[in-house]
């Protein structure tokens, strides 16, 4: 999704550029773009999001029994 959204802001770059950045821009938005969404698809794919970090849990990623122990 975002690699598209890369490729669209290349061309209205390249457009307003001209000459050359008529096709590097769109190029290089899309190539961003698409490393962008590489990287959030395999952190989503992987599970590593903000709601499986155990610091974000209530009472820090602490286990009911290790809490009872203190």
């Amino acid at each position: 999704m975002i690699c598209c959204i890369g490729l669209l802001a290349g061309f209205a770059i390249g457009s307003f550029a001209g000459g050359p950045w008529m096709w590097i821009a769109p190029v290089a938005g899309f190539i961003g773009g698409l490393a962008i969404d590489t990287k959030v698809v395999s952190r989503i794919s992987s599970g590593k999001s903000e709601e499986s970090c155990p610091r974000c849990l209530p009472g820090g990623g602490k286990d009911e029994d290790e809490k009872e122990e203190k």
